[in-house]
């Protein structure tokens, strides 16, 4: 994804924490972030910051957001479609990943 993403973009950042992340959507800094493998501590203070902001949170590659998947994906309204059929163009390398 990362990899697919960043040939796809003007570029990718990986700041290393989901909180500062989330933050960064939230404050317009960045037009989207997308993870997988959080604890819900990762996702929901984030989550809420960005929903409150206008921003939109789900679960990607699809569904709402579920704080017990370890996934999310937050964005701008603008790009949520576009991001969500990019990202679900990305074949895992581990098909057992998002289960």
């Amino acid at each position: 994804e990362f990899c697919y993403l960043t040939h796809k973009t003007r570029g990718v950042r990986r700041g290393g924490a989901a909180a500062v992340d989330l933050a960064f959507v939230a404050s317009g800094k960045v037009d989207g972030f997308w993870e997988r493998g959080l604890e819900v501590w990762d996702i929901a203070a984030g989550a809420i910051i960005v929903y409150e902001s206008g921003g939109v949170i789900s679960n990607y590659p699809k569904g709402e957001l579920d704080l017990n998947s370890g996934r999310i994906l937050a964005c701008s309204p603008t790009i949520e479609d576009e991001l969500k059929r990019e990202l679900d163009k990305v074949i895992p390398l581990n098909k057992n990943f998002y289960t």
